[in-house]
């Protein structure tokens, strides 16, 4: 039945709310979340930088294009020999890279649950590479060679991904009810 101001009121007397209408509610995305969601985002630009520098340009001599090696080893996380870097399509590896990041990010932002645990695995799976990296050569006697820039940089990944984990795993109840 309408009321005085042409609103739909059940019988009971109070208005409809978004519950009672079957328009799921509106979740608030914790902060922890958008940040998260961000920073996946912003992970894509050293990779599109070495997709648009790549691509499509078989001339390009990376051993003497310390910009690219500096960025891919953003990417990397740890120093490709030049070699490797000829061996693969590098730059469909990095376009896929940054597709994935993308859309985990935007995944994010709109609170899917895929998108949750897409960011937790690769931040899982980076932070047990790295773990690996340094047990294995432990193992077999190896001192790990690296500057120190690169030993911030390190830090700062493992760091990165460890928060990121960490604020996923503490916002489950946020994607809980997505499913």
């Amino acid at each position: 039945m309408p009321s005085q101001h042409g609103e739909s009121v059940p019988p009971s007397g109070l208005p409809l709310t978004p519950e009672k209408s079957g328009t799921p509610p509106r979740r608030k995305r914790p902060l922890a979340v958008t940040l998260v969601a961000l920073y996946q985002i912003l992970r894509t630009v050293p990779l599109w930088m070495v997709v648009a520098s790549l691509w499509g340009d078989a001339t390009v001599d990376l051993a003497s294009r310390a910009d690219l090696r500096m960025l891919i080893y953003l990417v990397t996380r740890r120093d490709i020999a030049v070699q490797e870097m000829y061996a693969a399509p590098i730059e469909g590896i990095f376009l896929l890279l940054a597709l994935y990041y993308a859309a985990t990010g935007l995944g994010l932002l709109l609170l899917m649950s895929w998108a949750r645990r897409a960011a937790m695995l690769m931040s899982g799976m980076a932070m047990l590479k790295m773990a690996w990296f340094f047990v294995s050569a432990q193992a077999q006697g190896e001192t790990v060679q690296m500057t120190s820039q690169q030993q911030v940089l390190l830090a700062v990944f493992i760091l990165m991904d460890a928060l990121v984990l960490g604020a996923l795993l503490h916002e489950a109840r946020t994607f809980e009810k997505l499913g």
